[in-house]
């Protein structure tokens, strides 16, 4: 009998992430409670965007951060070139051979930090993941451990997984808003081609990776602020996308694409202008259909979203939504989406990691926030897991703050 491995990605899994790798002791007591200023966050946040983009000087027009990630890549090419591509611990070459030395962690050790993507090596038990400053890293479940495997690319969010060949496997991932793909388990990196960006606001929305003879992947994309988002396609393992189908806003807010646990195709949520919830299909050849023609659901003020599992023949699926003077509402659809049943009010509003449904039972769901709350009953009821202050005398067996992914891997 397989176990299933459920991983929550958030700030975060019991780990310590370091250049070299180490273990770090309990501490001592728990840190004074967060003060969360109401009304002020998104003030705050724009502020440091702006702050960020006065210490970039660039023409108009001229998008910094390709810049930096074409320099990334050059120097990751340098490292390769030079035998210095593992980063983990490993000599730093710079000014042209003039300084050498090699990088030790020296920061905090008795601290979580924010994970974005997972994946899960069953035959090895190695655990991979990429970390909120875009560092890729890989540890063993029995061992509390962590090494850096990639550092010199920034990854983005969104994906990470592995592909079997005839030759070995290939990792996919993002980097610099682009495909990437290596052939030798994250050390070296290729970029795949046809996504382009022009300015900070290009950018990938909701990448999927689909179950089938070729690994299809499937990934949003625009190029600019005003570009109309598009779905692109890759059917050779990352290494090129074309488009399949335009959209027809720039708000990446309306598009959702998430591919059903046990459902061969990726499903695609659109919120139409008078907030109407359309969903679609991937068809191998071709642009998504759509499924629920005559629908009357409404996301409301919340943003597309779908999650589901199939139970037997049966496909799952839920979506939440906030209509005005009401909570947040979960509901359920067993005729892809024609028609959705009020499962109950959710206890928070979802951050942008939204639902997952448990691969093995679609009854089981999880939502999360600043805190991970679950519902064993299809959304009906909800209970908190833990306080996210508990982890500091329990990092073993509680969650820590801010839920940013979930995943579930088979243990073998």
């Amino acid at each position: 009998m397989k176990n299933l491995l459920h991983l929550i990605s958030l700030f975060a899994i019991a780990v310590f992430l370091t250049f070299c790798t180490h273990s770090a002791p309990a501490p001592s007591s728990r840190p004074a409670p967060t003060q969360i200023k109401t009304g002020e966050e998104e003030s705050d946040r724009e502020a440091r965007d702006a702050w960020i983009e006065s210490m970039h000087r660039a023409a108009p027009g001229t998008d910094w951060r390709q810049i930096e990630h074409r320099n990334r890549m050059q120097r990751h090419r340098r490292r390769v070139a030079a035998g210095l591509q593992r980063s983990n611990c490993g000599l730093e070459s710079l000014a042209d051979g003039q300084i050498t030395g090699q990088w030790k962690e020296r920061g905090s050790i008795n601290q979580a930090g924010s994970v974005f993507d997972t994946e899960y090596d069953p035959e090895t038990n190695d655990l991979w993941l990429i970390s909120a400053g875009g560092t890729l890293f890989k540890g063993n479940l029995l061992d509390p451990s962590w090494e850096v495997v990639n550092q010199d690319l920034r990854f983005n969010p969104g994906l990470l997984r592995f592909i079997e060949r005839d030759s070995g496997r290939r990792l996919v991932a993002f980097a610099g808003r682009l495909p990437h793909y290596s052939d030798d388990d994250g050390l070296t990196w290729t970029t795949g081609s046809g996504l382009l960006h022009t300015d900070r606001w290009g950018n990938i929305h909701r990448p999927v990776m689909l179950d089938d003879s070729l690994s299809t992947i499937y990934v949003m994309s625009k190029s600019d602020y005003w570009d109309p988002v598009r779905l692109f396609r890759s059917t050779n393992q990352g290494e090129s996308f074309l488009p399949v189908d335009p959209m027809d806003s720039h708000d990446f807010s309306r598009y959702d694409m998430y591919r059903p646990h046990g459902y061969p195709q990726a499903l695609l949520a659109i919120k139409s202008e008078s907030n109407k919830a359309e969903l679609y299909e991937t068809v191998p050849d071709g642009p998504p259909v759509l499924l629920n023609e005559g629908s009357f659901f409404s996301f409301g003020n919340a943003p597309a979203n779908i999650a589901g599992a199939t139970k037997g023949d049966t496909l799952i699926l839920y979506a939440y939504r906030k209509l005005p003077g009401l909570q947040w509402q979960v509901h359920r659809s067993t005729d892809y989406g024609l028609n959705w049943e009020l499962r109950g009010n959710l206890p928070k509003a979802p951050w942008d990691a939204g639902l997952f449904v448990d691969p093995d039972n679609p009854d089981v769901l999880y939502m999360g926030e600043v805190e991970c709350f679950r519902s064993l009953d299809g959304g009906q009821n909800w209970e908190k897991i833990n306080d996210w202050a508990d982890y500091y005398d329990d990092i073993e067996g509680s969650l820590h703050a801010d839920m940013m992914h979930f995943d579930a891997f088979k243990m073998a």
